[in-house]
């Protein structure tokens, strides 16, 4: 991370000026974050050495269907109850949010059972008093569906895949429950306090089959353990329902990858993530 005056990283990213609303003096510098795949955020150093993470809204945020104002109701929901594994929010601006920096250590490797804690963590926190909107899989991926097709992208070799996976599976319904949709070892810190998630921008209501899928996809778990040791811990009795349910998103949950990557790609950012969706593009094809 390279540490870039204030004034000279506002040139670079205009939203940052939304902070002079927010702090009485302008912080002194700001960092670059790497980790995230595509959202440009930043540490923010006050003069009084508290720590901050800024997260704008970008024309990327919008193509991606990301929305900064439900990620600070989220976590402005969850530190009644859960503050231990998040960050909390600070300010809620036209231009961004500004939440907490949680200190700790990036997890390398994380170990199975403590994923599924966290996981069984998240779902089980009550924010249906909330004013938070509830995950439509067939809106998000034709969102970014026709985000591409508006962009005059030649979609042709993925349609029959898309039209084949668009419709959310038939399986049992379950009540939604807050689900991360983008826990990884990649969004977890270690600290004092335990494994802490960050990265909070797809959080929503949703299936949270849908949300153990997703994390299966970037995690190399064996699905029929996890899901397993899942509805132990939260005491399912119906474990083979929830197997089922879990391998019916993962080919979804693989399109809707595949489609984030290309409308990242083609918004500019690197070749990796136009090779990354053809292997998911291939792996789909088997």
């Amino acid at each position: 991370m390279a540490k870039i005056p204030w004034d000279e990283a506002c040139e670079f990213d205009p939203t940052l000026l939304a902070l002079g609303r927010v702090f009485d003096v302008i912080p002194p510098n700001v960092e670059t974050l790497t980790g995230g795949l595509t959202n440009r955020c930043w540490k923010v150093h006050t003069h009084d050495g508290q720590e901050f993470i800024w997260r704008p809204v970008t024309s990327l945020t919008r193509k991606l269907a990301i929305s900064r104002q439900q990620e600070y109701l989220i976590l402005g929901a969850l530190q009644k109850n859960a503050c231990y594994f998040s960050p909390k929010p600070i300010s809620r601006q036209p231009e961004g949010i500004l939440v907490e920096w949680l200190s700790g250590e990036p997890v390398k490797t994380v170990q199975e059972m403590d994923l599924v804690r966290l996981l069984h963590d998240i779902h089980h926190q009550d924010l249906f008093h909330s004013p938070v909107s509830q995950f439509n899989y067939t809106a998000r991926v034709d969102h970014y569906w026709l985000t591409l097709e508006s962009n005059n992208i030649d979609l042709s070799r993925y349609k029959d895949l898309y039209n084949k996976l668009r419709v959310a599976p038939s399986v049992i319904a379950l009540k939604p429950t807050l689900c991360h949709l983008d826990l990884g070892k990649h969004n977890l810190i270690r600290n004092q306090k335990g494994l802490c998630a960050i990265d909070w921008e797809y959080s929503t209501l949703a299936d949270p089959r849908l949300d153990l899928a997703m994390t299966l996809s970037m995690e190399d778990f064996d699905v029929v353990s996890f899901v397993a040791r899942y509805c132990q811990l939260a005491g399912y009795i119906n474990i083979d329902n929830w197997i089922d349910g879990v391998q019916a998103w993962m080919p979804r949950v693989n399109l809707m990858a595949l489609l984030w990557y290309l409308v990242a790609y083609h918004h500019g950012c690197g070749e990796e993530y136009l090779s990354s969706a053809e292997e998911i593009f291939n792996r789909l094809q088997e």
